[in-house]
Order: structure tokens, then sequence, then C-alpha cells
């Protein structure tokens, strides 16, 4: 899962992940966050998460926050891999299922999404009694429409 920090820039990622197979990971091999869109070369994150605390079929929560604010606009698809620190080492896949991976050695996790931006609204004054409407206008770095409403007496 990727979500804002309020009143931040950053973005905390929060991956769970559960080892149902027989062996354990014996090194610290890296596990790095991949954030890719069309037309740009991929982010990829070194998390610094210890592959090595995933024992057993209990699930650990990793969470590691970042600052994304020079991605494009634009959809973004964040994947996860186990990167091999051998030259020419085979890569490391996890069991899920994995359609369409945004290239080799990389688990899709889904998809970022970034918060809406409302454009500035600036000052307005009304009579009592009158009606006061106010056109609003957004920009959503993922491409998305959002829509707003509001009332009020």
């Amino acid at each position: 899962m990727a979500e804002p920090i309020p009143s931040s820039e950053n973005i905390r990622f929060t991956v769970k992940i559960g080892n149902v197979g027989i062996a354990p990971f014996y090194y610290n091999w890296n596990l790095e966050l991949g954030l890719f869109a069309t037309g740009m070369d991929p982010v990829v994150i070194s998390t610094g998460w210890d592959i090595r605390s995933v024992i057993d079929a209990d699930p650990i929560t990793f969470v590691h926050e970042a600052n994304l604010q020079s991605l494009p606009d634009g959809m973004i698809t964040l994947a996860i891999r186990l990167k091999n620190p051998l030259l020419n080492g085979d890569p490391v896949v996890f069991a899920n299922l994995n359609p369409n991976p945004p290239a080799p050695d990389w688990q899709v996790l889904g998809t970022l999404n970034r918060p809406p931006v409302l454009n500035p609204i600036g000052n307005h004054t009304v009579r009592a009694g009158q009606t006061l409407r106010i056109n609003i206008s957004t920009t959503d770095p993922d491409g998305n429409n959002p829509t707003f409403s509001a009332s009020g007496e």
C-alpha cells in the first residue's frame, strides 16, 4: 500500500511479506521498491528492510517513507524486488500472481494514487440571504477526474 502522509510531501509504503516456503533467508539481500511510469526510467528506492526477519508464514509488515515530489504526472506502477547481489545471479521472485511485470525481476504491488490538488479559490464576499457560487477546479497527477461537492447554510 502507498499513501500520502498528511502535511508532508512524503509517501508511506507499507508491504506485508510472509515466507510460506520451507527455507529461511540466510542473507540480507536488498528489498527494493520500484516506481514505473511510461516514458521514464524507473525510480528505484532502497528500503533497508531485512528479509531475514521473514521467518514463517506470519507476515512481517515493512514500512518505508520517501519523498516523491519529482515524479511525473500520469499513472505510476509500484513494484518490489528482492535484488540478487550476485552479478549474474538468477532473479528471486515472489510466489504471488504477477500479471504484466514492469521489468524482469519485479513483482507488481499496485498503482500509486496521489491526491488531487484543489486550485486556489481566493476570497469571496456575499450579502446575507444571497447565494454564493464558486467554481472550483482541480488537477490530479494520476490523470483521474476527481469530483467534489459542498453545501452550507
